[in-house]
């Protein structure tokens, strides 16, 4: 399926990258600014549950109608690059779902994954949340 639109969620709570999936999008978003304001909106108003990641990466989907954030926060690094812990935390219409263990998809997996390849040829995180490495052509982000 791929992603809709891939980009850093500047001005944010923490460092962000935000990645927008196909799945439930036009029904659910109907355009990336809505989408983008969702994501700072859920974590805005979440912010007190992100604390012990120093960055995120949030993935954007909709079930429905209704608009899932997948947000993974990454954190205790000592010496960069280091192998960050990993935290996860599901909201179903900005409101967190502790109890959801559907997380992610294939999809949002090969994202997560090439990230963490990129992150580990960076010298800090300024440089890391600086590009969003390249995805193969059928994941790669596509307009609406």
């Amino acid at each position: 399926m791929g992603f809709v639109a891939r980009f850093i969620l500047n001005g944010a709570i923490k460092p962000t990258k935000l990645y927008m999936h196909k799945a439930g999008f036009e029904d659910t978003y109907l355009t990336t600014h809505a989408a983008e304001r969702h994501a700072r909106d859920t974590l805005y108003e979440n912010r007190y549950l992100v604390g012990n990641a120093d960055y995120l990466i949030v993935a954007l989907w909709g079930d429905n109608g209704t608009k899932i954030a997948e947000v993974f926060g990454y954190g205790g690094i000592s010496e960069w690059p280091g192998n960050p812990d990993k935290y996860c935390w599901i909201f179903h219409d900005g409101v967190y779902q502790p109890e959801k263990t559907l997380i992610a998809c294939g999809d949002t997996d090969i994202a997560l994954g090439r990230e963490e390849e990129y992150r580990r040829t960076t010298r800090d995180i300024r440089k890391f949340m600086a590009f969003i490495p390249r995805l193969s052509d059928d994941l790669e982000a596509c307009s609406y």
